[in-house]
C-alpha cells in the first residue's frame, strides 16, 4: 500500500467556499487546526474493487468536538459539516478542483440573461425515512436555507424557487450574480436538501430529524459519547468517478461511530493502540510521530485561513483605520503562524482573503502592506492616531491552541510598540458569544474555513463581529456580485483586496492552515477533502 504521510496535496481552485467560514470562524479549531485535506489514501486493490466491494464492518472514528448540532443549514461549524457530510447532498458539489458540478440535480440549465437556473433533478433519488426526493422537497429546504443563511443574500437576495412538476426546480433572480452554482455547493452552513415534512416540523433549534440522502443515515447521538452513523442501503450513487465532494460515493463499511474524544493525547494513544481506526485532529505537537510510524497514514491539506479580526464599532479601540493599519505594520506573520501551528507542514503564510489554493479568485494585490514587521512605522502609526496606551481586549480561548498560542504571539509583538493587549481568555463558546457585543473586545483570532466565492468570506462580511460595513467596502461586495463576467468580477476583487491591506484594513490575514488527521493501514480508501470523507473507505484486518 502506498503511504500517504508526508504529504500536502493543495487544493487546485480553492475558491473560498460558503462555507466554511466558522464556528465557521472557529468550527474548524481543534485542540489544534482543523483543516481539510486534499489527498488520498490509495489501496493496494484495483480501483474496481474499491468501487464495488462492501467488505462492511464498523470504522471507530475518534472525533475532537460535539458539533452543536447537525442541522447543516444552522451553523457554520466545521464539526457539524465534517458528520454532516456523511448524511446529507445539495443539488450540487464541489470537486477538488473548487468546481460545481450536479449531484441531487442531473444537470443545470443557465438562461441566456443569467437570471433563471433550470435544474433537472435525478430521479429515483431516495431520502433515509424512505421517501423519494421531489421538487417539493428541493424548494422546501432551498427555501429554509435562504431564510436562515443571511450570507447568501448578496447572491439569492430577492430570488424565487418553483416547481415545474416532480423532477425540475426553476430559480429565478432578482438580477444576474457572480458565484450562484459555487454557492449551491457550499460547504459550510450547507444548502443541503431534506425530506420538506422535515422542514415543516423544524422550530428555531432547528430540525428533529436529521434525514438527508447520503450514503450513510443517522442513527442516535449519544450526547459526549458518539455519534452514530448506519449505512443507507438505498443510496443512489452518482455515476461518476468521486472528486472531492462529487462523483460516486458508497458506504463500504456498516457503521461509523464518530466518538466524542475531546483530548487530542487521548486521540493520539487509541490511535496509537489500534482503539481507533480513524483519527480527526490530532495536535500539531504531533506530527513528526504520525509521520514516522509505519503504520498509520497521515492526512494534511488545505482547510482554512488564520485571521485577526478587528472591532470596528464603538467603543472599540480599533474604530478608525489607522490604528489598525498600526497593528498591521507590527506584525510578524511568520512568528504567529509558527506559534499557533508549531509545524511548518502545516501551515503556509499567505496575504489572500481567497487563498493562493483558489487560482480562479486568487490575487496578489495588497502584498506590499502584509508581514511588514515595521516596529518603527507602526510607532508613528500609533502616534498619530493618538494611542496613549489605553488597554485593548484581545479576546482568546486557551482550549484552542492554535488560536491562543497565535495571540500570545500577537500580545509580545504589540508590546514592542508600546500597546498594552490584554489577552481576555473564555471556552470557545463564550467567546463567539461576547464577539457579538462590541463592548466587549477589541479583536480576536479566528481560523476560519475555507469559502467559495468572496462574498462567503465571513471576516469580510459586515454582519460578521468585526462588522465590515463601511460603505465603499460594502459596495465593492455588491460589484463583484453583480459583474457582467467572472474576468470583471475578478478585477473588482483585486482592487478590493488592495484596499483592504492598504487602506480599510479590516482584518489581518495570516495564512492557510492544514489538518492532521490519521487513520490506522486497516482503513483503506480514505480521502480527504477539508478533511476526512469516509464514503468509499472499507476497513480491513
Amino acid at each position: 500500500m502506498i503511504k500517504v504521510r508526508h504529504k500536502k496535496i493543495y487544493i487546485m481552485g480553492l475558491i473560498m467556499f460558503l462555507v466554511i467560514a466558522l464556528l465557521a470562524a472557529c468550527g474548524g479549531d481543534t485542540d489544534d487546526a482543523v483543516s481539510d485535506d486534499t489527498e488520498s489514501g490509495e489501496t493496494d486493490g484495483t480501483e474496481e474493487a474499491a468501487e464495488t466491494e462492501a467488505v462492511g464492518g464498523d470504522l471507530q472514528v475518534a472525533f475532537y468536538q460535539q458539533p452543536p448540532t447537525l442541522d447543516i443549514h444552522m451553523t457554520t461549524s466545521a464539526a457539524s459539516y465534517m458528520v454532516g457530510r456523511h448524511i446529507y447532498e445539495g443539488l450540487m458539489a464541489l470537486t477538488e478542483d473548487y468546481e460545481s458540478v450536479p449531484m441531487l440535480a442531473e444537470s443545470v440549465d443557465e438562461s441566456d440573461d443569467g437570471l433563471t437556473y433550470t435544474f433537472h433533478l435525478r430521479e429515483g433519488v431516495m431520502f433515509h425515512n424512505g421517501k423519494e426526493m421531489t421538487s417539493e422537497d428541493v424548494i422546501a429546504s432551498m427555501e429554509r436555507w435562504r431564510e436562515i443563511n443571511s450570507s447568501s443574500d448578496l447572491v439569492f437576495g430577492g430570488s424565487t424557487w418553483e416547481a415545474d412538476g416532480d423532477y425540475t426546480v426553476v430559480l429565478t433572480l432578482e438580477k444576474p450574480a457572480t458565484g450562484v452554482l459555487e454557492s449551491l455547493a457550499a460547504v459550510l452552513q450547507a444548502p443541503v436538501i431534506m425530506p420538506k415534512e422535515v422542514i415543516d416540523e423544524a422550530d428555531v433549534t432547528g430540525v428533529q430529524e436529521y434525514i438527508g440522502t447520503g450514503p450513510f443515515k443517522f442513527v442516535e447521538w449519544e450526547q459526549d459519547m458518539h455519534i452514530h452513523l448506519e449505512k443507507f442501503d438505498d443510496y443512489s450513487p452518482v455515476d461518476a468517478d468521486p472528486n472531492g465532494f462529487a462523483g460516486k460515493k458508497e458506504a463500504l463499511v456498516d457503521n461509523i461511530y464518530f466518538k466524542l474524544v475531546l483530548d487530542a493525547s487521548t486521540r493520539l494513544a487509541g490511535i496509537t493502540t489500534g482503539e481507533y481506526d480513524v483519527a480527526y485532529a490530532l495536535s500539531n505537537d504531533d506530527y513528526d510521530q504520525m509521520a514516522s510510524d509505519d503504520h498509520i497514514n497521515t492526512y494534511e491539506a488545505a482547510s482554512g485561513n488564520a485571521y485577526l479580526i478587528f472591532n470596528k464599532h464603538e467603543p472599540s479601540k480599533f474604530t478608525e483605520p489607522i490604528m489598525r493599519q498600526a497593528v498591521n505594520a507590527a506584525l510578524n506573520i511568520d512568528e504567529i503562524m509558527l506559534g499557533g501551528f508549531k509545524n511548518e507542514n502545516l501551515f503556509d503564510v499567505d496575504h489572500g482573503f481567497m487563498s493562493k489554493y483558489a487560482k480562479s479568485w486568487y490575487s496578489e494585490s495588497g502584498m506590499e502592506h502584509f508581514n511588514q514587521q515595521d516596529l518603527d512605522k507602526a510607532k508613528e502609526l500609533l502616534e498619530e492616531a493618538g494611542y496613549d496606551g489605553e488597554e485593548v481586549v484581545l479576546l482568546t480561548d486557551r482550549s484552542h491552541p492554535t488560536i491562543y498560542g497565535m495571540a500570545v504571539v500577537i500580545q509580545e509583538q504589540l508590546a514592542q510598540i508600546g500597546m498594552n493587549v490584554h489577552l481576555e481568555s473564555y471556552d470557545w463558546a463564550t467567546v463567539s458569544e461576547k464577539r457579538t457585543d462590541p463592548e466587549n473586545w477589541d479583536f480576536y483570532v479566528n481560523n476560519v474555513p475555507e469559502v467559495v466565492i468572496p462574498a462567503q468570506l465571513l471576516p469580510l462580511s459586515a454582519t460578521w463581529p468585526g462588522w465590515a460595513d463601511e460603505e465603499k467596502f460594502v459596495n465593492y461586495h455588491e460589484q463583484i456580485i453583480e459583474a457582467e463576467s467572472q474576468e470583471e468580477a475578478q478585477e473588482i476583487w483585486s482592487e478590493m483586496q488592495d484596499y483592504a491591506w492598504s487602506e480599510y484594513v479590516p482584518v489581518v490575514k495570516f495564512g492557510n492552515y492544514y489538518s492532521l488527521d490519521v487513520a490506522t493501514d486497516k482503513v483503506e480508501g480514505v480521502t480527504s477533502f477539508q478533511n476526512l470523507m469516509l464514503w468509499n473507505t472499507k476497513k480491513v484486518e
